[in-house]
């Protein structure tokens, strides 16, 4: 792999984890106030932390996961 790919790559994977451990982090205390304002219920709201919650960790460590 040429050195310039690699560079692309492993700034594409930091980005990519940056923004989803701002998003992870920023979500929780917003999350009450979705809630309140209507925009998910409580099911619906548990259903998406967990997938941001699950992304997130996969993106980290892809090699534990279900199955």
């Amino acid at each position: 792999m040429e050195r310039r790919t690699l560079i692309v790559l492993l700034g594409g994977i930091a980005a990519l984890m940056v923004a989803m451990g701002i998003g992870r982090f920023a979500f929780t205390p917003i999350l009450p106030m979705m809630i309140d304002h209507h925009l998910f219920s409580a099911a619906g709201a548990g259903y998406l932390a967990s997938e941001l919650f699950g992304v997130f960790d996969w993106c980290v460590c892809p090699d534990v996961g279900p199955g």
